[in-house]
């Protein structure tokens, strides 16, 4: 999840416009603004992630990590402010995990008998959660509703998890998710780009575990397709982030200095102009960290974490039943 929404936060921000190179913008202006129609939608993530572990010199098993995740996202229509309600759910939740040897694996959509019963237990409060965020006509995040209860259901019958608890709302809390809808309500400047034209964005994000990080990001308006459901905008992008400054993990019993976080992403976006949909995402994403701290017995601790994520994301109309079984529940309300 921390890895998606980052990934979310540093590919679809705001930015000035400037000219790359010497080739000529083309056509009108386009302007590329997220959460602009109303309607009920589906986003399927695909995420296939490398990660490998050293600590004091010593290599851990290699983790491998294939996530679906399918989320539902019921956008209203505006209010007499200009507002509108983000209603967000997640109908699937499809993972595998392998560490060393030991492989896990978790489909929300398979009968239980072939669930993992830890991993079933981790993800049921999540499908369960009903999250509604309220955007603003500027594109500012007003308010955030139903992670307190996500909470409650998380800690529910198991103290022990209050620690964890603590991390998650942090991770998925409501400046992070505040942060992520803000930034991707507006892809381009306010004035928009033409065909050939390129923007930067040079800006910080406070995100758990790591503190303030700059992120550099470059778009490029590459072309502009017409499909049958509406002109198409191709963005390709690259976004780099390093962290601005290094904080303190509390990571079990030891107290851990994250030092340094060095991520670079690149990829390519396709916007609907006419519907005011983001209808897909590819990234592929490289991410060096590295942290140190002290042990229980006073021994130093050094960890480094280097990570390799392939991610891929599609928005569509979500399915017939899916849409009635959403405005039933509106009017159930």
């Amino acid at each position: 999840m921390k890895t998606a929404n980052i990934a979310c936060a540093v590919i679809l921000a705001a930015g000035t416009v400037a000219v790359l190179g010497d080739e000529e913008p083309t056509g009108p202006k386009i302007v590329m603004k997220n959460w602009s129609k109303a309607g009920n939608f589906e986003m399927t993530v695909n995420i296939k992630l490398d990660q490998d572990v050293v600590v004091n010199g010593q290599p851990q098993p290699r983790q491998h990590v294939i996530q679906t995740m399918v989320v539902g996202l019921n956008v209203s229509r505006t209010d007499a402010q200009g507002a509108r309600t983000i209603e967000v759910s997640y109908k699937r939740i499809k993972q595998k995990m392998q560490f060393g040897t030991v492989e896990k694996s978790f489909d929300s959509a398979a009968p239980k008998a072939a669930q993992d019963p830890l991993l079933a237990k981790a993800f049921a409060p999540i499908l369960r959660a009903k999250i509604s965020v309220v955007v603003g006509a500027d594109g500012k995040v007003r308010s955030i509703r139903g992670l307190e209860q996500l909470w409650k259901d998380m800690a529910a019958g198991d103290p022990r998890a209050a620690q964890m608890i603590e991390v998650m709302k942090k991770q998925f809390g409501d400046q992070l998710i505040g942060q992520v809808i803000g930034q991707n309500s507006q892809i381009t400047p306010a004035g928009g780009v033409r065909v050939g034209e390129s923007w930067t964005k040079q800006t910080k994000i406070a995100l758990p575990f790591v503190g303030q990080m700059s992120v550099n990001q470059q778009f490029r308006l590459k072309g502009l397709r017409f499909s049958a459901a509406g002109k198409v905008a191709e963005v390709d992008f690259k976004a780099t982030v390093k962290s601005a400054d290094a904080k303190a993990v509390q990571l079990g019993p030891v107290t851990m200095n994250f030092e340094k976080l060095n991520l670079t992403q690149v990829g390519q976006m396709e916007y609907n102009v006419d519907q005011g949909l983001f209808v897909s995402l590819r990234v592929n994403q490289t991410n060096a960290m590295q942290m140190s701290g002290q042990a229980p017995d006073g021994q130093p601790t050094k960890v480094t974490i280097d990570q390799k994520m392939t991610m891929t994301s599609t928005v569509r109309q979500a399915p017939p039943e899916a849409t009635t079984k959403a405005a039933t529940t509106r009017l159930a309300k």
